[in-house]
């Protein structure tokens, strides 16, 4: 999207359980690439990449403050302008 011409900023919103740190080490040195991760502090990997924005929740974060974390976060990623975001969970069945 971004060599083709068709966006100039794309954001990665990863709210898997685990720190997104493939997407951060790829985009690491794109300026066009806003990498965002919420998850747990004690997950894989142990040695976390560094995102644009890292929000480690605590064990036992409960639904509500879980909540309100990603509300103030999304609140402040508003103020961007991207014209694509990928947003990524992994679900396990």
């Amino acid at each position: 999207l971004l060599d083709r011409g068709h966006a100039n900023r794309i954001l990665i919103f990863d709210l898997d359980v685990h720190q997104g740190d493939g997407n951060s080490e790829i985009f690491k040195n794109n300026r066009n690439v806003f990498t965002f991760s919420m998850h747990s502090s004690s997950n894989y990997p142990i040695h976390k990449a560094k995102s644009d924005l890292d929000v480690e929740l605590k064990d036992n974060t409960e639904d509500k403050e879980y909540l309100d974390i990603l509300k103030f976060n999304i609140n402040n990623l508003n103020n961007e302008n991207f014209d694509f975001i990928f947003y990524i969970i992994s679900c396990n069945f």
